[in-house]
Order: C-alpha cells, then sequence, then structure tokens
C-alpha cells in the first residue's frame, strides 16, 4: 500500500511521492510515515523516477525520528548522485557498490531477523545487525538533499496505523528528552525551552484530545503540551494550541507563543486535555472546561500532531496520549455562597 507521509519537514507530499521544497541545499529535509511495522516482517520500497539519477536522497527504517536528516535513519538506501547506489545505517557506509538507474525498485525489508536491500528484486547488502523484538516499531524515514529532488511511489507491506501502539503511540523529532512509553523527560540540555518531542499518530481530521496526568510533587517545573499542525523546532512557542503548566502549579493556554488564559492551577493527578470539538479546540481540567478557543479549526489545520516541550532538565509530562473522538465534559462546581461582607481581593497577573 502507499506510504501516507507525516512529520514533513521542507518537503511536500504528492500522494506517496516526496518532494523537497525550495529550501537551501542540505540533510535538512524529511518526513516519516504514519503507519508503523509493529512486528514480523515488512518493507519500504520507492521507484527511481524517470531521468533522476543526480540528486541525493536516502530513505529506509527507523526505531526514532529526532530530526529530518540522513545520519539518524537507522536502516537506509542511499540514493546518491551519479547512480549510485549505497547502503548508510546510523550514518555509517556499510556498502558502496551498487548502482541504480531511472525505473528501478529499491527496498528496505525485514525478513526475519535480517534487514536485507534489494534492487528490482535482488538482495544487494543484507545487515549485520540483526533484528530482534527490541528493534521495534519501526516506521519510514526519508530525507531528501537538494530543492525539487522526490522519493517517488513509496510503498510499504506488513504496515499498521501508529495508533494500534500501546502507551499511547510512538515518540519521533525526539530532541534532550528520554521517552519511555506515553512519557516525556528532558534529560539534557540546557534549562531552555530547547527540549520537545511529538508523537507519530496523528489527527487526521474529526474529534479528539491530548491528554497527560499531572506526575506526583511535580508542580514547580515548566511544560507544555497540546497540539500543532506543524513541528518547526523544540520549542514552546511553536506549539498552536498549548496547556502551558508552570512554575508554582500554574496553568496558563498559550496558542503559537500567546498567552490565552492565565488564572488556571494545577495539582499532582490532575488531568489535563486540550480537546478538537467541531470548530473549537477546548481546554480542560479534570474534565472541566477551563478555556474554548472558539472557532480556531478548520479542515486546513489537520492533520493535528502532538507535540510538547520541556524547560529545566528533569521535567516530565506523564501518561501523554491522544484519543480520537470527544473527552467526557464534567460540570464545574457550583460556586460557593460568599461570606457576608467579603472584601474583594484581586491579584495581579504575574508571569
Amino acid at each position: 500500500e502507499a506510504v501516507v507521509w507525516t512529520n514533513m519537514t521542507f518537503v511536500g507530499s504528492n500522494g506517496n511521492t516526496l518532494t523537497k521544497q525550495s529550501v537551501s541545499t542540505g540533510w535538512n529535509a524529511g518526513a516519516t510515515s504514519t503507519k508503523v511495522l509493529e512486528s514480523g516482517d515488512g518493507y519500504v520500497e520507492t521507484t527511481v523516477t524517470s531521468g533522476e539519477t543526480n540528486t541525493n536522497r536516502i530513505f529506509g527504517l527507523s526505531r526514532n525520528n529526532p530530526d529530518a536528516a540522513r545520519d539518524s535513519i537507522e536502516y537506509g538506501l542511499f540514493l546518491a548522485d551519479g547512480n549510485r547506489l549505497w547502503v548508510r545505517e546510523s550514518g555509517v557506509n556499510v556498502y558502496t557498490a551498487g548502482t541504480y538507474a531511472s525505473g528501478d525498485i529499491v527496498r528496505v525489508e525485514v525478513s526475519g531477523s535480517s534487514v536485507v536491500y534489494k534492487k528490482n528484486g535482488v538482495v544487494v547488502y543484507t545487515s549485520t545487525n540483526s533484528i530482534t523484538s527490541a528493534s521495534y516499531p519501526l516506521f519510514v524515514d526519508a530525507s531528501i538533499y537538494e530543492a525539487n529532488a522526490s522519493l517517488s511511489n513509496a510503498m510499504i507491506s506488513g504496515f499498521v496505523e501508529a495508533s494500534s501502539v500501546p502507551s499511547g503511540g510512538l515518540w519521533s523529532n525526539t530532541v534532550n528528552v528520554l521517552t519511555s512509553g506515553n512519557t516525556v523527560n528532558k534529560d539534557s540540555g540546557t534549562t531552555g525551552w530547547n527540549a520537545g518531542a511529538i508523537l507519530t499518530q496523528t489527527l487526521d481530521s474529526g474529534d479528539g484530545y491530548v491528554e497527560t496526568t499531572v506526575a506526583s510533587g511535580e508542580t514547580n517545573t515548566n511544560r507544555i503540551f497540546g497540539l500543532s499542525k506543524t513541528n518547526p523546532d523544540s520549542g514552546r512557542d511553536s506549539i498552536q494550541f498549548g496547556l502551558f503548566l508552570l512554575d508554582g502549579s500554574r496553568l496558563w493556554v498559550r496558542e503559537s507563543g500567546v498567552n490565552r488564559y492565565t488564572s488556571g492551577t494545577y495539582a499532582p493527578g490532575d488531568v489535563l486535555s486540550v480537546e478538537v470539538s467541531g470548530t473549537d479546540v477546548v481546554y480542560k481540567k479534570n474534565g472541566v472546561i477551563l478555556y474554548t478557543s472558539a472557532g480556531a479549526i478548520s479542515s486546513s489545520n489537520y492533520p493535528l500532531m502532538v507535540d510538547v516541550s520541556l524547560y529545566e532538565v528533569g521535567a516530565t509530562l506523564a501518561q501523554v496520549t491522544l484519543n480520537l473522538g470527544s473527552a467526557p465534559v464534567t460540570d464545574p462546581p457550583p460556586d460557593p455562597d460568599p461570606l457576608p461582607d467579603a472584601p474583594q481581593c484581586h491579584h495581579g497577573d504575574h508571569s
């Protein structure tokens, strides 16, 4: 079946064909597949476009996707200029004797415990790295060097929807974070909005929500999670619809770098969610609506990805999951009767 592309950086897709858009030459453009190989055998293949033998691009299979570059592809077939067909695994050229021509079908395939590289059905190289249960899940990973270069007619076999992956999905575009299941922890880097990740599972249409549960004792770190159409960096302000957990138990809504709501609080154990409901984006705590961004969603906003960013080393976002459909709504409790002659207190905005 045809690859459906996501996590696209400086590339565009026309069906299952991926083309680098007009941007500087370099390994700065790429994408991944929405589907994954969870276990067993499977493959990804592409057909060399007529006349395109003098550009540089690479595709293959990866367990993680920290960036759009060539050397983060774990098992890659490298179509180099001058008709050269190489195998490059995690930045190391392991085979450099191949050639290719227009119309060739080139494939990266998991077969048993092996990764084999094929041209027109013939094995050109077998990896010395064995596949085990810990190698999965794997997704298609691609990177393109020159503007207008392309990977055409990308096809997969044995892959399934990423939503079937346990523990909330697969993380990709990980920067200065360690992921474990559906928990993200900033484990390196300096203090700053320089760490984050996205889920490979996306909300392609309709209603859905992402939620997280506040970890025990963690009320004095700064982190933000939510939904975004694009992921240009791991920073805070590129998150399009975000719930912002600040130190001091403060809970704000921040959309594309603008604070929309600054009156909330949170505590350990709270369940926080960012939900698409019709054309609205709704922010909730324990099922209670905190803020609604009315009319913010149209068909052009999709697909939406889960996007997170963390500020301090050691900060965590726990139990992050993307769910399809509507989240439950809890009516807020009624305001208590005010005490007679109670003084009115107004607190300033502290940021």
